[in-house]
């Protein structure tokens, strides 16, 4: 089962218990298309946030900002070294797809899609997991805030790593 449920205590002790890297993402759009922007997290394996980003997208879908903010999550994950992580955001049509291998109706999302599936060929044993919206807050906080960058725009630790991205 990809869907992780229960209290947000209970998400975080399981979490704990799997002493993996996390990553958790969140993509936004405003007025769906509209300005767009992605965000997410990475913690090491006690929880330390070793990396958070942001990043401007223009005019997109949520989707396409959902997709784009994995995408952008797990090149740093690859960049930082770091292998065998648990993904967790709230895009369930996302998730799903990472989870079944199933193609998007749309090409942008499975072209998007095609290049962290490259990613995913570094990252060793990923875990996909879908969890509701209030237990991606801190994602969900970033990507909100993305949304009023620049398209391109990034902020990750002083380290823009985007620009291979786009």
């Amino acid at each position: 089962n990809w869907k992780l449920r229960g209290a947000k205590e209970d998400i975080n002790k399981w979490i704990t218990a799997q002493n993996r890297p996390l990553l958790l993402f969140d993509g936004a759009s405003k007025s769906n298309p509209g300005r767009a922007g992605a965000g997410g997290i990475i913690k090491d394996q006690n929880g330390n946030i070793i990396s958070r980003y942001e990043w401007g997208l223009g005019i997109a879908t949520n989707n396409i900002a959902e997709a784009y903010s994995l995408l952008l999550g797990t090149s740093i994950l690859h960049r930082l070294g770091y292998r065998d992580a648990i993904i967790l955001g709230d895009s369930a049509i996302i998730i799903a797809a990472m989870n079944t291998g199933k193609e998007f109706n749309k090409a942008s999302l499975n072209s998007i899609k095609a290049r962290i599936t490259d990613n995913l060929r570094h990252l060793g044993e990923i875990t996909f997991m879908h969890v509701l919206r209030e237990n991606n807050a801190e994602a969900d906080s970033l990507a909100s805030k993305a949304v009023n960058r620049q398209q391109g725009q990034v902020s990750e630790n002083g380290r823009i790593y985007a620009r291979a991205i786009p």
